[in-house]
């Protein structure tokens, strides 16, 4: 399987997808699938780790979600893959005027875009997470958690999980930064850090400190539920990713994913699942 820059295909991909991409056949059946074999498939991505991005040290097109294309495109007979980067409030359009086959991105799924687009199943979720004190002494696995145990937690100011921590009536203090936020943790003054958990993950894989993400963790309804977004009328190529993930789940390979790149095996979410739209 070939993939090619992004970069040099941006350049080429309006073109490509002029003379090309058409969904429908000339019977009027739908030839997505086998454009897509024959012609290689684009993804379009944002460029955020660990979701999407390329590796501009080895030029390669990687995160969770290119690797699901990979998988995906390879099981479906997709030779070549031609990733296209985006600003985020154009994927969408430019999916819609056919400059690219699919979103691969961590697009969550929400009533909005699917009136103008097509999404698989909702692949995994996230959201914000808690870290706590190794061995989770208080027991800490979800918002209500926090303020029943009357815990204290720290999150970055301005951040979404102040008006959350509102919502469930856990107390919270306000941080400008995470080491900030760990030091109050280490010393006892907080008993909780709650902020996007990959970024916790990584905080913990890189410094070693002794604190660990509260798990299992129930995000009770706030998080996002990433899809793959298609053209609504390449339904035979949305179907095929769609068996895809299906296969993904049961035999376990979404999972691996998911812990490779720093989630959890219990951010799978199940097979057929619609998703539920709350952070964006």
């Amino acid at each position: 399987m070939s993939i090619r820059s992004s970069r040099a295909i941006a350049l080429f991909v309006g073109l490509v997808f002029l003379v090309g991409c058409g969904g429908a056949s000339p019977a009027g059946g739908d030839n997505s699938l086998q454009r897509a074999q024959t012609k290689g498939l684009y993804p379009a991505f944002y460029g955020e780790e660990p979701y999407d991005y390329i590796d501009y040290k080895t030029g390669e097109y990687t995160g969770l979600e290119p690797e699901i294309i990979k998988a995906c495109a390879k099981g479906a007979g997709i030779k070549d893959i031609y990733p296209v980067q985006q600003q985020w409030d154009a994927l969408i359009p430019g999916l819609v005027a056919r400059r690219y086959d699919v979103i691969a991105t961590g697009m969550s799924t929400n009533q909005k875009r699917q009136q103008v687009a097509l999404p698989t199943q909702a692949m995994y979720r996230f959201g914000a997470r808690a870290m706590v004190p190794a061995g989770n002494p208080l027991g800490i696995h979800s918002w209500s958690d926090l303020a029943a145990k009357n815990a204290v937690m720290g999150y970055i100011t301005g951040g979404l999980q102040g008006k959350t921590a509102e919502q469930f009536g856990v107390k919270a203090k306000g941080y400008d930064t995470l080491d900030a936020m760990a030091a109050d943790l280490r010393a006892g003054r907080i008993q909780a850090v709650v902020t996007a958990e990959f970024t916790l993950s990584t905080f913990i894989k890189k410094t070693h400190p002794p604190f660990e993400l509260a798990s299992p963790w129930d995000y009770q309804g706030v998080f996002s539920t990433p899809a793959l977004w298609f053209n609504k009328a390449d339904v035979a190529l949305h179907d095929a990713f769609d068996r895809c993930i299906t296969d993904m789940k049961n035999d376990g390979t979404l999972a691996a994913q998911l812990q490779k790149w720093g989630f959890g095996a219990d951010n799978v979410l199940p097979v057929g699942d619609k998703g539920v739209q709350v952070l964006g």
